[in-house]
């Protein structure tokens, strides 16, 4: 699956099983038809995410060449290791394909809520990337955290989004 973006990251094209999958997820507001045109940024979540997505498609810009770049994508029900691969353009377009690396089923599901910076009360920061967790000043696997943190399970943890520091190097 891949989406493009022009100089300005709106969007103006995507991969010919874009609505296929769309449909499958059946979240129909994210039809070809429906997004082509619009800023990339009105699909991210978070400030931090946001302004890593773009340094990304900068820096494919910049270097004209791909620049893969290994993320955690998780379900409720499986860990999954996914690839984003920024192909630039010489008019100033990228190319950003997701690509499913692996998939393992979790032993037990697991459930995060997401909150936005209006509703956050608890101080849980997740990186988009990894899905780590920053516990102190430590970035942790959400197993680890629970670990240190019994009050929570996975169901009970409220979670907003940034970009941890191992991760935010291009």
């Amino acid at each position: 699956m891949w989406y493009e973006v022009d100089k300005k990251d709106f969007l103006v094209a995507v991969s010919p099983d874009w609505d296929e999958l769309v449909i499958a997820s059946n979240n129909l507001k994210l039809l070809g038809r429906a997004i082509i045109g619009k800023s990339l940024s009105e699909f991210i979540s978070g400030d931090v995410s946001n302004m890593f997505t773009e340094t990304m498609i900068q820096a494919a810009r910049v270097r004209q060449q791909p620049i893969i770049k290994p993320y955690r994508c998780d379900s409720p029900t499986h860990k999954r290791i996914m690839q984003m691969i920024l192909t630039p353009f010489l008019d100033g377009r990228v190319r950003i394909a997701h690509e499913l690396v692996s998939e393992t089923p979790w032993l037990h599901p697991k459930n995060m809520r997401t909150v936005t910076n209006r509703q956050r009360i608890s101080k849980i920061k997740r990186c988009s990337m990894c899905n780590n967790l920053l516990d102190g000043d430590e970035w942790v696997t959400l197993d680890r955290y629970l670990e240190n943190h019994s009050e929570y399970t996975p169901e009970t943890l409220s979670v907003f989004y940034g970009i941890c520091p191992n991760c935010s190097r291009i």
